[in-house]
């Protein structure tokens, strides 16, 4: 019950930092994108409060045996920069110049029920899940099934040391150093005299 009541809160959370921060106004995330025109850096400060938030978290769970709302961290192993990340990030990139909302901010606007953004988030939702049929499909011939797995675990599932509620991002597990793999993909704590 915990986990769930954690979700709730971090979701909700979210949505209303999503809110008060103006990422859900397409407008002025353009305007923040928009460097070479009438650019508007408030969305800046969004960024560095993440990075702060994240710093504080993550020196705080460095210290926790365990996730508050789960069994285990699920760190990924996924190190380096590959042609799918490469290419990922540019298509993703493209994708919200053209409209000015990514994932978290569409799916907060649909409780406008603007019909813009209720085709834009099913278009989205469709999309994921053909790209990740295609994905698994590529994936099945690959040498370490395990990463394959995280990268197409959704984030909610990827819960590194440095998310002290149990849950976090891909970039945060990405980065999270607390927890290494072993061999046969499990997941392991180190010793304190590691």
């Amino acid at each position: 019950m915990i986990r769930q009541l954690s979700f709730v809160f971090a979701g909700a959370l979210f949505a209303a930092g999503l809110a008060v921060s103006g990422m859900t106004d397409p407008a002025r995330v353009l305007a923040f994108l928009d460097v070479g025109g009438r650019w508007d850096p408030s969305l800046a400060l969004v960024m560095v409060g993440a990075i702060g938030v994240y710093a504080v978290a993550s020196a705080f769970s460095k210290r926790l045996r365990r996730p508050f709302a789960a069994s285990r961290f699920h760190p990924t192993n996924q190190r380096h920069i590959t042609p799918r990340l490469v290419v990922g990030s540019l298509v993703f990139g493209v994708g919200w110049g053209l409209v000015g909302y990514c994932p978290g901010p569409a799916i907060v606007s649909t409780a406008t029920g603007a019909s813009s953004v209720l085709y834009f988030t099913l278009a989205m939702v469709v999309t994921f899940g053909v790209t990740r049929k295609l994905l698994g499909r590529l994936d099945d011939g690959a040498d370490d099934a395990g990463e394959a797995v995280d990268a197409l675990e959704p984030a909610v599932t990827m819960v590194p040391a440095a998310a002290p509620v149990g849950l976090g991002t891909a970039a945060q597990a990405a980065t999270s150093t607390s927890t290494t793999r072993t061999p046969s993909g499990a997941s392991r704590r180190p010793s304190s005299g590691q």
